[in-house]
């Protein structure tokens, strides 16, 4: 797993995203009121905030149609 919270063989693409961290940490602190104050990723030093989040998985939860 890298990080995904899925095993590496159901994720149907990886995405860089890591020019767009800042705009993710902004997106979560704009809503916290839906994030506990204990949350783990509210403790992630600045300088690893882009290895922690610059990476999406996603999975194809339905097959494509033929």
């Amino acid at each position: 797993m890298r990080n995904s919270g899925f095993p590496d063989e159901k994720v149907s693409l990886w995405m860089e995203v890591e020019d767009l961290v800042d705009l993710k940490i902004a997106a979560l602190r704009a809503h916290r009121t839906q994030i506990p104050p204990d949350w783990s990723l509210n403790n992630v030093p600045d300088g690893y905030q882009t290895s922690l989040l610059g990476r999406e998985a996603f999975v194809e939860l339905y097959p494509r149609p033929e």
